[in-house]
């Protein structure tokens, strides 16, 4: 699963489904920027979560994990947001995946 960076909701709207393509010129409202995600890792029964988050006025992306903050990449949401899936026991798999997405609104 993909997700964007930038958010246009003007399709999904009652406006946007009536005028469709007549007046491309003020979608600016209905854009929003990825702000923050959260990721899990584990099973369905147990894991860990933590966060990515983008502070606005830098563009600058940091990791919260626990008491660990650091910063990171953003070239590296996308292999966050591969599920990869390994052996953790003979009956258990152990998958890493974002959970939740957090848009904040651009104008």
């Amino acid at each position: 699963m993909s997700f964007p960076k930038t958010l246009d909701m003007r399709p999904f709207t009652k406006s946007g489904q009536s005028q469709q393509e007549e007046d491309s010129a003020n979608n600016d409202e209905f854009i929003y920027e990825l702000t923050g995600v959260v990721v899990h890792s584990g099973t369905a029964s147990s894991g860990h979560y933590w966060c990515l988050i983008r502070r606005p006025e830098t563009d600058e992306w940091i990791e919260c994990n626990d008491s660990n903050i650091t910063s990171f990449d953003e070239s590296r949401l996308a292999e966050v947001n591969e599920t990869h899936t390994h052996t953790h026991t003979l009956t258990q798999f152990v998958t890493i995946g974002c959970y939740t997405f957090f848009y904040l609104w651009s104008s």
